[in-house]
């Protein structure tokens, strides 16, 4: 009975929550998910592509003239919006572990204004199904050796 009752005991701890926590706070992947999509595609997760506020009256491309004819000069797509014009964004982002849940947050300030004030942020910071699939598959390992170690299997 006593190996039963120590498991017991440590069934009675655990937290799934707490575990997956300390699997997720060492891993910049969810970070990294993000930037690749910004980077590749220019979409929000729910696979929206960005455009910024300026560019809805030019017909179909992401930015104004004028910004296209910038971008073109920089070297820098001009086909998606990437929000990595100086990197600063991209760098800023950071996970921030919850309770239950975890949140991807940037800082958007810029010399003059706010990103947002060019693009509806929306949905940006946030992982995709396929993101999310992707990060569970990857720390799935790691999780699983935790909880085993958390009960003693």
């Amino acid at each position: 009975m006593g190996k039963l009752s120590e498991l017991q005991k440590r069934l009675e701890k655990f937290d799934p929550n707490e575990i997956l926590n300390e699997v997720l706070k060492d891993t910049k992947k969810p970070e990294e998910l993000v930037k690749e999509r910004l980077n590749e595609e220019g979409k929000d997760s729910k696979g929206r592509k960005l455009r910024t506020y300026g560019a809805k009256g030019f017909g179909k491309g992401v930015y104004t003239p004028y910004t296209t004819m910038l971008k073109k000069q920089k070297g820098q797509p001009f086909d998606r919006v990437t929000l990595k014009d100086t990197g600063a964004f991209q760098k800023s982002f950071e996970k921030i572990l919850l309770k239950e849940a975890f949140n991807i947050e940037g800082n958007s300030k810029k010399d003059n204004g706010e990103i947002e004030d060019n693009v509806d942020l929306t949905n940006v910071l946030n992982l995709s199904k396929n993101e999310l699939s992707e990060l569970v598959n990857e720390i799935k390992p790691d999780y699983i050796e935790a909880v085993r170690q958390s009960i003693g299997l």
